[in-house]
């Protein structure tokens, strides 16, 4: 699977976000959370055009097209892209655990209204939570009902000594 996500992420096959779906029973997901909109996480404006896309969009596209396909109901579910960083964020990825919190203290911010929108974010991968907790700061803020979160993997920390 390692190998996966780096194709994914860094090499741009974007089409196996689709085939990590395949199996995936979503019907749970949407009839116990009553959600309309996913929430893809920003990437940094520098990690986005390097790649040419951003990974957490493509992780909520598929998700949204797997949660259609097994469900009628869900046809209603879009993705919502209102959230930004601001550009004085440094790549988390480079950061010890501790101050990844530090690094996104409100830099998260959503560009409108969202008041009582049920909405699920949903990331590519998440390490400590620091990029989620600050997202859904942002989105309560903004007025939205965060359901919860999607990620479809999970960094295994080696030293926690640094949280």
């Amino acid at each position: 699977m390692a190998s996966q996500i780096a194709e994914f992420k860094e090499q741009g096959v974007t089409e196996l976000a689709a085939l990590w779906f395949q199996n995936i029973d979503t019907s749970a997901l949407c009839e116990e959370f009553h959600f309309n909109y996913l929430v893809p996480l920003p990437s940094s404006s520098a990690s986005t055009r390097e790649r040419g896309f951003s990974p957490a969009d493509e992780v909520a596209k598929a998700l949204r097209l797997r949660m259609q396909m097994q469900n009628s109901r869900v046809a209603n579910v879009s993705v919502l892209r209102v959230l930004t960083r601001d550009t004085d964020v440094v790549d988390q990825a480079s950061l010890p655990v501790g101050q990844r919190w530090l690094n996104l203290a409100e830099k998260i911010s959503v560009r409108r209204n969202l008041n009582g929108r049920r909405v699920l974010l949903v990331d590519d991968i998440v390490t400590t939570g620091a990029s989620l907790l600050e997202a859904a700061r942002a989105l309560e803020r903004a007025g939205a009902i965060v359901v919860g979160f999607f990620c479809f993997a999970e960094t295994l920390l080696r030293d926690q000594t640094d949280f």
